[in-house]
Formats: structure tokens, sequence, C-alpha cells
């Protein structure tokens, strides 16, 4: 089996564990990832990274810890803004790990950190 280097110092070994920089990780989610297909989507060496496998998006940045972003499409997902945590899969988007009940697209950046959807006023890593 071997070890594979999936990039910014992660390494898949036997296809039963993950290292990040020699220091094993992800241990409480071994159970759900599939080691063979896992890779990186994109990520930034040290803080924030998004996974895939064949199965499950992941996600693990400085606003949350290492988890499975609820409901997302392997095949559908794509990073809308890596550097603020926006990304969608089909017909929900995500910021961070909190799935929004809103489209991005249908949303209005106000000055400060608020959002319009339509009508509503939305602060801030909501999700409603």
């Amino acid at each position: 089996m071997g070890s594979r280097a999936i990039g910014n110092g992660f390494v898949v070994v036997d296809d039963k564990f993950i290292l990040h920089f020699d220091n094993e990780v992800y241990r409480k989610f071994y159970g759900i990832i599939d080691f063979a297909s896992f890779e990186i989507i994109q990520s930034n060496g040290s803080t924030f990274h998004y996974f895939r496998d064949r199965n499950h998006i992941y996600l693990e940045s400085y606003m949350n810890a290492f988890c499975v972003l609820t409901d997302a499409d392997v095949t559908g997902f794509h990073i809308i803004d890596f550097e603020n945590g926006m990304a969608s899969s089909l017909a929900m988007d995500y910021v961070f790990d909190k799935k929004l009940s809103y489209r991005l697209a249908d949303s209005i950046a106000l000055p400060g950190l608020y959002q319009q959807v339509g009508m509503r006023f939305i602060a801030p890593m909501s999700s409603k």
C-alpha cells in the first residue's frame, strides 16, 4: 500500500490514516473517510482545507474543527470564495461549515457585516 502525498503536507498512509506534517489528524472520522479517494480540493497549507472523497465533502478551518459538510454533493460542490469560506453544492450554499437557508447569489452585501436577502437582513454566519 504505502504512502500517498495529497499536497500541503498531507499524506494518506496505507489507506488507514492521515498525517499532516507528520502528525496524525482526523482520527475521529476514520470510520467514514474513504482513504483511497480522499483528496484536497483547496488548502492554504496550514489552517484552512477543503477535502473530498467519493462520498463526502470535508472542511477544516480557523472557524470550525474538521467536519463533514452536511448534504454537500461531491460532484456538484465548488468553492465560491475560499478566503471567506463560501461554497456551493447544487441547490445549497455554505459559509464555512454552516449550511445556509438562502442562496448566496440572492444576497446583497451591506456595509458592515450584514447581508440582505429579499426583505430580510441576515447577520454574519447566520443560517437563517
